[in-house]
């Protein structure tokens, strides 16, 4: 078996002998590893988003990013934005591991429960995002993002991804 990696942060198993399949699922199982066929319940929303590891594991890091991002995507999700297919990358410093500088809805940590937040990036990862907003505490985050979610539903045009819409839109949200 060949194992891969993603830039989605992705594990591939692939060319499994089929005698071993079996067994292999049935770890998959143990474990409650997401697979593309049982991903539980996981939201678009939740699928789509990554961050760094952030806050106690990285020495640059100068804010929370993968203990924090759950709970920002369990708000979202509480709102009623869970089917939305839309990249959410947060990073605890400027390094950007987790790549927010090129996701539809970027998060960068500033200072200790400070961030930046980035918004115009391709969901594919192709396009840079621009600021919209600096110094963002924690605990206004969830609301920021909504808010934009919101004007998004409403005014986007049929099949227009976050970071286009936001790109064509951007002159009249300032």
């Amino acid at each position: 078996m060949d194992v891969r990696l993603s830039t989605q942060q992705n594990i591939v198993l692939a060319n499994i002998d089929e005698k071993n399949k079996d067994e292999i699922d049935k770890l998959v199982d143990k474990y409650g590893i997401y697979t593309v066929e049982t991903r539980h319940g996981v939201s678009l929303l939740r699928r789509f988003s990554m961050a760094c590891p952030a806050l106690p594991t990285c020495g640059l890091a100068m804010a929370e990013a993968e203990r924090a991002l759950p709970h920002i995507i369990d708000e979202l999700e509480k709102a009623g934005f869970k089917d939305e297919k839309i990249s959410i990358r947060m990073s605890g410093c400027p390094n950007s591991c987790s790549r927010p500088p090129v996701a539809e809805i970027g998060i960068i940590g500033l200072s200790l429960n400070k961030y930046n937040i980035y918004l115009g990036g391709s969901f594919e990862g192709t396009r840079l995002n621009k600021i919209y907003k600096e110094g963002v505490a924690t605990c206004d985050i969830v609301h920021e993002i909504a808010g934009l979610l919101k004007i998004y539903r409403e005014k986007r045009q049929e099949g227009e991804r976050f970071g286009d819409f936001w790109v064509r839109t951007c002159e009249l949200h300032k």
